[in-house]
């Protein structure tokens, strides 16, 4: 065997037993590292960004992919709590529960004190219910009755949200929040109710003064009657995010009376006969002989009289105005026909002049982006990419250099085990060829 073979059959040996090397290495690291877990998925873009700025505050490594937050396994835990503080902070409200343990040798005030606070955490704990609301807080002013003093005091309450994803509640659902605080609160009226958000936004949009009155009550509950007229029709042909409604109703307010006096005839086209009287004259000629004869009937007729008074209460539509939006992609042929739908449903009258609006247009649907409060510097949600294909390349590499290698060490011991067998033979034939000559 030559040098050059010997070299190559160790190059030969050297690469397998580095191949062989590699693949354990390989496999050594695929079984000890920490795996990716889900923590979150399917989130919006605000609470992607309130998620990983927390995670990240806390020095808790974590992957991004679309809307998924993955992190280790081994911090999965850790993360979660981290991730959703305030949402635990906010369900642990004391309610009523407060009284089980209560001190029955409190004073009036520290009793007073404590009714107050269960109250609070009720109503807290029913609002963070709603599928909108994170947290709410909830304070109320409850004055104390006295014995023979006057209550010149208002009880009030005002209500601070924190919703979800900043979303702005509609008219409609302050409105029930604020019925449902008053109907949890003894003396209290809904025009003491204050409902606002975290950054006080919403207190602009609440009825003060003459805006609470029982008109402007009738006119936006029509209103928004008449929006969810129209949205719950369209929703069978759209999805209700691509869909929008704003109907602006003109009411009567005032109360209308009508007296009305009708003369009412009888059985007969000329109604029933009172009296009757007949005259008959008779004029004289010039020399006193009969001349002309008049005959004159006079007949007195009774009608009957119908008195009628309607009143019209406040709230008849004097003239009504909708816009209606639609984010799809609409045939022409087909817009014509759900403009008609859309005036049948609110009750369209062109003799009102009532005028109605309907858009169709088509926006790609856009992500929003981050909503970062102004007193925090912005979070870079950053995002990495998933390359959990290399190692299973490298392990498909570490394997076909193995198998490279033994055929190749299977070959040579082939033509290795060849070459000896050969070389036998031509020692086992020259010792026959040399037998005869030393003989």
């Amino acid at each position: 065997m030559s040098s050059m073979e010997k070299i190559t059959k160790k190059m030969r040996f050297f690469i397998a037993g580095i191949s062989l090397m590699l693949l354990t290495l390989i496999t050594l690291w695929w079984v000890i590292q920490d795996s990716k877990q889900v923590l979150f998925s399917g989130l919006s873009q605000a609470t992607l960004t309130e998620y990983t700025a927390k995670l990240e505050a806390s020095g808790i490594g974590y992957q991004v992919e679309g809307t998924s937050i993955f992190v280790a396994s081994s911090d999965s835990n850790q993360a979660r709590v981290v991730a959703m503080e305030d949402s635990i902070q906010s369900n642990n409200v004391t309610g009523f529960e407060l009284y089980e343990n209560s001190d029955l040798g409190a004073t009036e005030r520290a009793q007073h004190a404590n009714y107050l606070r269960a109250l609070q955490g009720e109503i807290e704990r029913t609002l963070t219910g709603f599928n909108y609301i994170k947290k709410a807080r909830v304070h109320l002013t409850l004055p104390q009755k006295r014995l023979f003093m006057s209550q010149n005091q208002l009880t009030k309450a005002s209500v601070t949200l924190f919703t979800v994803d900043h979303y702005q509640p509609r008219t409609i659902d302050i409105e029930a929040i604020k019925q449902l605080v008053v109907s949890a609160v003894e003396d209290l009226t809904i025009d003491q109710v204050v409902v606002i958000d975290g950054a006080g936004q919403w207190g602009v949009f609440e009825p003060q003064g003459d805006l609470s009155s029982p008109n402007l009550a009738l006119r936006r509950s029509t209103e928004s009657y008449l929006e969810q007229k129209v949205l719950q029709v369209l929703v069978a042909y759209f999805s209700a995010s691509s869909i929008s409604a704003a109907v602006a109703v003109e009411l009567n307010t005032d109360t209308v009376k009508i007296h009305e006096t009708k003369a009412i005839k009888g059985d007969g086209s000329q109604g029933l006969i009172s009296s009757e009287t007949k005259f008959e004259e008779t004029h004289l000629s010039d020399d006193n002989k009969p001349g002309s004869k008049t005959l004159r009937n006079e007949v007195t007729y009774a009608h009957g009289a119908l008195t009628q008074e309607t009143e019209q209460a406040p709230g008849q539509i004097l003239r009504l105005t909708a816009a209606v939006s639609i984010n799809a992609e609409v045939a022409p042929e087909l817009q014509a026909q759900i403009s008609e739908l859309i005036k049948n449903t609110i009750g369209f009258d062109s003799q009102r002049d009532d005028s109605i609006s309907v858009s169709f247009f088509y926006l790609p649907k856009v992500e929003p982006l981050p909503v970062t409060p102004m007193a925090v510097e912005p979070v870079v949600v950053k995002t990495v990419e998933s390359n959990t294909w290399w190692p299973f390349l490298l392990i498909g590499l570490g394997t076909l250099f193995s198998l490279s290698t033994g055929m190749f060490y299977l070959a040579n011991k082939r033509d290795s085990t060849e070459q000896q067998l050969l070389n036998q033979i031509n020692y086992l034939f020259d010792n026959e060829q040399k037998a005869p000559e030393n003989a």
